[in-house]
């Protein structure tokens, strides 16, 4: 059968789909569909859909009329474009659909396809063309003929977070029973025993994001990955209060339907929409399980799409945002409200309430108004700045361990002065103190969000 391509627009969320047009149907996911031929230039194929917003796509190809239009065919198409709003997805419950972001793929996108197709026969696979060049085509056709293979197309490429979130549209509008998603990557870092057993895992743990976990720091890993796993993972786990991951940076990520329905307004759409997924998890409660995978690396990692400049800005960039954070700004304003308290009524104190009690007036005026200050802090922390108070607005707990905070402050910044005065002999002693006590700060700041105020505590 003679085939022709036919490219033709979807609806407002911006992707394409293409096909095969033949003589006399379409071939389309691996299915034959008839043709409704119209008078004139144009040839409109109706294709349906398993979306309900979209009852029917239209594909267009300016060649002659062909096949004549009948009764019986139109109401096949019918019949199939009202029998596609859902999908039979066997037991739903478990079903899992495998996404993969492809930019200029070669042949192994088609070999791990073929072989994730025969180890999860039960499981739709979801390629997204990226804004690929016209070598790749060939590749995207041929996966066009597989059945349970749908391929998602960007005119231009709009990055790796864009294509999964692309992948994740359409699987929520067309599986609306599907489990979830596995991610992978089209460049076989990820085999496909691996891609089962996280897919796997994350059907047994729906209140989990799933990483497919490398060994990072082995000899394997080109010392590029390393360095920046390193760093990520150290940053990712100051931010998030404690949650240490053996590699935040995997490609291979198994996603429950109800955090993928979040994920659509998770910033990023490049490789950063990656890291960012890992903080919108944890902020919504999702745990994380690793299953161990193989860390495979071809060529040194020389292939890949990742700008070691522009893609490290952007996710460290995701990191900075975590930190100054609303909580932060309120924090400081909190931090900086104290402190005109600390100061006025040690003012108070030592020029009139002292003197007139006969009282010793330095450590009087001192102690009165650091301990109110301090105290006002604590409120004003746990009540507006980490919002942790709940039905009363303090209590013992977290009290003595906010003075504790206080105290081990104190002391680190005494000892880091001095260490400072050490490493840098001959600088201005306030300036290593305000150093010193800047870095003391961001630690008070990230003690205090995620261990004494740390979200769901309360008294």
């Amino acid at each position: 059968m003679p085939v022709k391509r036919f490219q033709g627009n979807v609806h407002e969320s911006g992707w394409f789909a293409r096909g095969f047009c033949g003589e006399t149907g379409l071939i389309f996911r691996g299915e034959m569909l008839p043709l409704i031929a119209e008078p004139g230039p144009e040839t409109r194929a109706v294709v349906p859909t398993r979306s309900p917003s979209v009852a029917r796509m239209v594909a267009t190809r300016r060649t002659g009329p062909i096949g004549t239009e009948d009764a019986g065919m139109q109401k096949r198409v019918d019949d199939a474009v009202e029998n596609s709003e859902t999908v039979n997805t066997g037991n739903a419950k478990r079903l899992y659909a495998v996404v993969i972001p492809a930019l200029n793929p070669d042949a192994r996108l088609l070999r791990l396809v073929d072989d994730l197709r025969r180890m999860m026969s039960d499981c739709p696979v979801i390629v997204v063309d990226d804004g690929s060049g016209a070598g790749a085509r060939t590749f995207f056709s041929e996966l066009l003929q597989r059945p349970g293979v749908t391929v998602l197309h960007h005119p231009v490429n709009r990055g790796k977070g864009a294509a999964l979130k692309t992948a994740f549209r359409f699987f929520l509008a067309h599986f609306p029973g599907g489990a979830g998603v596995v991610t992978a990557d089209a460049d076989g870092q990820h085999l496909p025993e691996d891609i089962a057993a996280v897919a796997a895992e994350s059907a047994a743990h729906a209140d989990a994001l799933v990483l497919g976990c490398r060994e990072v720091a082995g000899a394997a890993a080109p010392w590029k990955s390393r360095i920046g796993n390193v760093l990520t993972r150290g940053l990712f786990t100051l931010l998030s209060g404690g949650v240490r991951l053996a590699d935040t940076q995997t490609g291979l990520r198994g996603i429950p339907r109800r955090l993928l329905e979040t994920l659509l307004e998770c910033p990023g759409e490049r490789f950063e929409f990656e890291t960012a997924m890992l903080f919108h998890a944890r902020d919504r409660r999702f745990g994380f399980r690793e299953q161990r995978i193989a860390t495979v690396y071809r060529d040194a990692n020389r292939e890949t799409h990742f700008d070691p400049f522009r893609d490290s800005v952007r996710i460290y960039a995701v990191l900075g945002r975590r930190l100054v954070t609303l909580s932060a700004v309120r924090f400081c304003l909190s931090a900086v409200a104290s402190a005109v308290i600390d100061v006025g009524l040690f003012a108070l104190l030592f020029h009139i309430v002292l003197p007139a009690a006969g009282i010793p007036r330095l450590i009087g005026a001192v102690v009165g108004a650091r301990v109110v200050s301090s105290l006002f802090n604590y409120w004003c922390n746990r009540n507006v700045v980490f919002h942790n108070g709940g039905r009363r607005s303090w209590d013992w707990v977290s009290l003595l361990e906010y003075y504790e905070l206080c105290a081990v402050i104190a002391a680190a910044s005494y000892w880091g002065i001095r260490l400072a005065l050490w490493l840098f002999p001959g600088t201005e002693v306030v300036w290593l103190k305000i150093l010193v006590d800047t870095v003391l700060f961001i630690g008070s700041f990230l003690v205090q969000r995620w261990w004494i105020f740390r979200p769901g505590r309360e008294a």
